[in-house]
């Protein structure tokens, strides 16, 4: 082996698979769980329009699928933290990727925004 090799140990390795466990297990628990706590708003002011409801359920909705992608589009909406997740987005392409031109608007050299269209 040369020396540029990095030798991980089982003990090493182990702990690893454990932490990623448990960060999957919290990502997978932890969503749900702030969905209850936080409070379900009707409009995003970021994005300016009214979210999706919670759909009603009866047979017929639900065997013709229109059931489920209502539901698709409540979850869309209502997923937890979503703008935080959103605005991540934007910083993380701007600074990170250079792109000045996020979902159709252009971001200016003095931090002003402008209208792709």
């Amino acid at each position: 082996m040369s020396d540029n090799t990095i030798r991980c140990n089982n003990k090493t390795l182990k702990g690893l698979n454990i932490a990623f466990i448990i960060v999957f297990c919290l990502i997978i628990i932890g969503m749900p769980m702030l969905r209850l706590i936080l409070s379900e708003q009707t409009k995003s002011i970021q994005e300016n329009r009214t979210l999706a409801s919670f759909p009603s359920i009866n047979i017929q909705s639900f065997i013709s699928s229109e059931f489920q992608q209502k539901f698709d589009k409540y979850v869309e909406d209502h997923y937890p933290l979503r703008s935080s997740l959103i605005n991540l987005y934007g910083i993380i392409q701007y600074h990170c990727f250079d792109k000045k031109l996020i979902k159709g608007i252009y971001v200016g050299d003095d931090g002003y925004f402008f209208s792709s269209q």
